[in-house]
């Protein structure tokens, strides 16, 4: 059953096109306090992982639109051809279930009125960041792309110790 829900009241934590850039630094100075070590951007040891970059998070007439996602998207295209140029691996974790009540668990059902069904066009990449051949597509069931997905195994044998 989908029901169209109105999500604007968390759109407000979230950040937008216009307030990306102060809200990413205000969240690097929070964070400032805790880092024991600068580390070193190493791109011949790095990924990138593009998250839920789908269709039925960027429409904003589907029910499960984030602003947030529509807010990132043109950097995600930029990091994509960045890492595409230097020849390192982009991956890509993509809310894919297989039944309303099979695979969804309690955070999805609480957060989301309705369940991005694999095989159904609304859980395709974004047309800007269709995967290559090559490029490794992880089908999620969980809110985590590490929770029982092959990600982790796919990183550590792809010898990658930096994650975009």
């Amino acid at each position: 059953m989908n029901r169209k829900v109105d999500l604007s009241v968390i759109h407000e934590h979230y950040i937008s096109a216009e307030s990306l850039d102060t809200k990413t630094s205000s969240y690097l100075d929070q964070l400032a306090p805790y880092n024991q070590r600068k580390p070193e951007f190493r791109l011949d040891e790095a990924a990138l992982v593009l998250v839920d970059f789908q269709r039925c998070f960027l429409d904003p007439d589907h029910q499960l639109y984030s602003v947030n996602t529509q807010a990132v998207l043109a950097r995600a295209v930029e990091l994509t051809n960045f890492f595409r140029a230097g020849k390192r691996p982009v991956l890509y974790t993509l809310q894919k279930n297989k039944g309303l009540e099979i695979d969804r668990g309690p955070v999805l059902r609480n957060w989301w009125p309705a369940v991005p069904l694999e095989d159904s066009p609304e859980t395709d990449s974004v047309d800007e960041l269709k995967p290559l051949p090559g490029e490794k597509v992880i089908p999620k069931r969980r809110y985590s792309g590490f929770y029982s997905t092959d990600l982790e195994l796919s990183l550590r044998t792809m010898g990658v110790s930096q994650v975009v």
